[in-house]
């Protein structure tokens, strides 16, 4: 076997020479860059995000369009490149969430976490999600933790309270439509948040 084929090889070759092979089209130095940085890409991503499905879909997106681009990528340095790729698909992520005001617990929890210097403004706001949850019929209010805190896809929720998925959509729709009134006046509040956090 050839040295260059072996891809243990690869496991010790420094970012710049894997670049080159990869504009190369060498699915090896491909798989290294995966194997070296995905990791650590996909925990930097659930930091910000408290999602594990939409780190899942930012980690493959980028990989997706780094092997569709390899061609044309112009990287001084790699790790750096990634880092901010991934920054800018989760900056992307939040605003698609409050485009479609789909807004949700994780923002609470995701603001707790990471704004200690806005303590008052945080308290007020998870204070006002627990509110709006609170309201909820228990069943709408069960349905939407499990979706969002436990991140169980609508097929195991119906599985295990026993209803139609048509039933689980419809409660996590109620639910958001709840939550998109009770933090309307939140929202610029929070997009302030959000530019400070990914500055």
């Amino acid at each position: 076997m050839e040295i260059n084929d072996n891809k243990y090889f690869y496991h010790y070759l420094p970012d710049s020479e894997l670049l080159g092979r990869l504009q190369n089209s060498d699915k090896l130095a491909f798989e290294e860059i995966y194997n070296r940085y995905w990791k650590k890409l996909s925990n930097y991503a659930f930091q910000k995000t408290r999602s594990t499905e939409v780190v899942k879909e930012i980690i493959q997106d980028l990989f997706i369009n780094i092997w569709e681009r390899k061609d044309t990528l112009e990287v001084d340095d790699l790790e750096k490149y990634l880092f901010s790729a991934v920054k800018y698909k989760v900056i992307f992520e939040i605003k698609k969430q409050f485009n479609n005001a789909t807004v949700n617990t994780d923002i609470a929890e995701m603001s707790i976490v990471h704004y200690d210097h806005h303590q008052s403004e945080i308290v007020e706001l998870n204070d006002i999600i627990d509110s709006c949850l609170s309201k909820l019929p228990s069943k709408t209010k069960e349905i939407f933790i499990k979706s969002r805190r436990e991140e169980l896809s609508h097929k195991e929720i119906s599985s295990l309270l026993d209803i139609s998925e048509k039933s689980v959509e419809y409660h996590i729709s109620q639910a958001l439509k709840a939550l998109r009134w009770g933090l309307k006046e939140f929202l610029p509040s929070l997009m302030i948040f959000y530019k400070i956090f990914f500055k």
